[in-house]
């Protein structure tokens, strides 16, 4: 007799697959970037700059910022036109900007999720770590175009990553690269590299043809900017570049530029150098011509004096970073390292001031620490207008931007309506004000931006210069012309250069008048009418010893007539002969600050800076020795520059006490 044992089913527990866990961690890194983008959501006033020209564009204006001058004030045409497409579509220029801009940034991390890498594991941390970067997350939005430049950053390196290398993947790299290019040139740069090595690969004369094929947009855009605007180049280039700004101070300025980075969002930084460090270690060459890419960018940052918007620059460098880190087989890293990778990312992203899951208040923007622009220009943009146009304030209020440049610009609208007639009027920080203003009011820009005469005069020198804000002499007889649409110019050769420019900006697109002066301009055959010494230093005054020798006691009033009211040029004091003097006596505004500048036929021997005086009013008095290698050289001028302050700066007497 047998017995017949009946084995019972036992329900199995089921085990998420480490393959799953590992999507739903990528998941939740791409939710968890969604989220702290939306919560920081944002438009800065330079955006405002182009929303004027698409408000013009989809009304019928043409490509224009005033709309009496064909002037391009914007940098990112691709950007301009997409935002155009869309915003003709909803008619609405606050919440549509911000959305699509959001869509479009999910859209690049989700690309790069998916395709960009080679393990969801990898995919998690790498979006997680852009989740984590204060620049990434705030010009996922802005109104700027960093999320387009996103996007197509990381087309091109899913397409780039294809391993077959063909005449078809060259050309579809030459095409974004091309497009990438529109919608902000210097990129260029980062993409160079990466081509050259893809033509290299399949290098041939049909290989040529294949490249020039794909840069097509960009020929097409270069050639219209010319017939449309008269210029290769968007205004804001002349605006920015056309400083006077030594070489060797811009460079500087871009170290400050890193280095603000470095203070405020180490997580970035950190992340661009390791992954450029990563690809030129790893041994696949497909990887090197991209971190010289990085390279380039970086150097390029460090010549043009970086940005006043920090981080803004760093954002496709560092996705560019995270994608070549995202090349690294995770599934043959032990999970220790992954983890201590992410306990690194977690510090660094949690260690500044404002970490990205952080919702800016009132009261974090008053607190001293947190000022928006630090001591060399570059700003947390964001935290200076987030106040007036985050996407949570909104919810609160009725009409975005909540900002008195709004205000103002409505205001000039409905003069200008009253009147029926265009209106001149002057303004700096044009964004929100210009967009409000509306068609009917021509706004002169002191910082040149949207200025096609300004943006092609000198920036008035100023020792304390900020980066992107150059401001420019406004020439007399400039806005009466402007009004009147007769030239009145006072300067008669500047009338000139500008009949010539008026030509070009106002007249019949192809008049042969029109390309003469168009030739005549960009060859630089008018640039002997402009009177550069003029214009760069309009505001300096130069004042002999002897007019500064009468002593004002420490409180004289800083507005008597006796003193001299100094301007953003500086003074420069002529001295009767070479003094080998060892000490200095000075009377200067007390609540200023301000550079004494020590020169020897036209050379610079050396500095100090004066001010930070206890006084509550009038002329603070100073008695200070001179630099001791400055007194034995000797020196025959004093150049007195104002270095911060309240825009009033005065200097009541000035006297040397001679060598022992």
């Amino acid at each position: 007799m047998s017995l017949k044992v009946h084995h019972l089913a036992v329900p199995q527990k089921k085990y998420l697959s480490g393959g799953r866990l590992a999507a739903l961690c990528a998941a939740a890194s791409l939710l968890f970037f969604l989220a702290v983008v939306v919560r920081r959501a944002w438009l800065s006033d330079d955006a405002y700059i182009t929303f004027r020209t698409v408000d013009n564009f989809i009304n019928g204006y043409g490509l224009t910022w005033n709309t009496d001058e064909r002037v391009q004030a914007y940098t990112h045409a691709l950007w301009m036109f997409a935002l155009s497409g869309v915003v003709a579509l909803t008619r609405e220029m606050y919440f549509t900007p911000i959305f699509f801009s959001i869509a479009m940034s999910l859209t690049a991390a989700g690309l790069l999720a998916w395709r960009g890498s080679r393990s969801w594991w990898a995919s998690a941390l790498g979006i997680f770590t852009l989740a984590m970067s204060n620049a990434f997350v705030d010009y996922s939005t802005s109104g700027l175009e960093n999320p387009l430049s996103h996007l197509l950053m990381v087309v091109f390196l899913v397409v780039y990553f294809k391993k077959q290398p063909t005449l078809r993947k060259l050309f579809w790299l030459s095409l974004i690269a091309s497009l990438a290019a529109v919608n902000r040139s210097d990129l260029l740069l980062v993409y160079i590299p990466a081509l050259v090595y893809s033509w290299w690969q399949v290098r041939g004369w049909r290989s040529f043809g294949v490249a020039a094929l794909g840069q097509l947009p960009l020929i097409g855009w270069e050639v219209f900017s010319l017939v449309y605007y008269g210029f290769l180049f968007p205004n804001t280039a002349y605006a920015k570049l056309n400083t006077g700004i030594a070489t060797g101070e811009s460079f500087r300025q871009g170290w400050f530029y890193l280095f603000h980075s470095l203070q405020n969002d180490p997580l970035t930084l950190v992340v661009i150098a390791s992954g450029a460090v990563l690809a030129l270690i790893s041994g696949k060459k497909q990887q090197w011509p991209l971190a010289v890419g990085i390279l380039l960018y970086l150097v390029y940052i460090l010549k043009i004096g970086g940005d006043f918007m920090g981080g803004r620059f760093l954002t496709t460098l560092l996705l560019l970073a995270v994608a070549l880190a995202l090349q690294v087989d995770f599934r043959i890293v032990k999970g220790q390292w992954l983890l201590a990778v992410f306990v690194v990312v977690l510090v660094l992203g949690l260690s500044v001031p404002l970490p990205t899951y952080k919702v800016l208040t009132l009261a974090i923007q008053q607190e001293p620490e947190h000022a928006p622009v630090d001591g060399h220009g570059v700003a947390d943009e964001r935290l200076a207008y987030y106040m007036f146009t985050g996407l949570l304030k909104a919810w609160k209020l009725d009409e975005m931007p909540d900002h008195y440049n709004r205000r103002w610009g409505l205001e000039a609208r409905a003069e200008a309506e009253e009147n029926g007639v265009m209106t001149v009027t002057q303004h700096i920080n044009i964004g929100i004000f210009g967009l409000f203003a509306g068609p009917q009011v021509h706004v002169v820009d002191g910082y040149a931006l949207s200025d096609p005469l300004l943006a092609r005069l000198p920036a008035l020198y100023n020792r304390n210069w900020r980066i992107g804000h150059f401001e420019r002499m406004v020439p007399e007889g400039y806005l009466e012309t402007l009004e009147s649409g007769e030239n009145q110019f006072e300067d008669t050769d500047l009338g000139l250069y500008y009949e010539d420019l008026r030509l070009v900006t106002r007249g019949a697109l192809f008049s042969p008048e029109r390309w003469a002066a168009i030739w005549r301009l960009n060859s630089g055959q008018d640039d002997h009418l402009i009177d550069t010494m003029a214009y760069r230093f309009h505001d300096r005054e130069m004042v002999e010893l002897h007019m500064l020798q009468e002593t004002k006691l420490e409180g004289f009033p800083s507005e008597d007539g006796r003193n001299l009211q100094i301007y953003t040029g500086g003074v420069v004091v002529n001295l009767p002969e070479t003094l080998h003097a060892v000490q200095l006596e000075i009377s200067l505004d007390h609540d200023d600050m301000y550079e004494i500048v020590y020169l020897r036929e036209g050379y610079e021997l050396g500095s100090q800076y004066l001010g930070d005086s206890k006084r509550s009013m009038g002329l603070a008095l100073y008695e200070v020795s001179i630099p001791s290698e400055v007194s034995a050289e000797g020196f025959d001028h004093v150049q007195v520059y104002p270095f911060g302050g309240d825009g009033k700066y005065y200097l009541g007497h000035l006297t040397f006490q001679p060598e022992e």
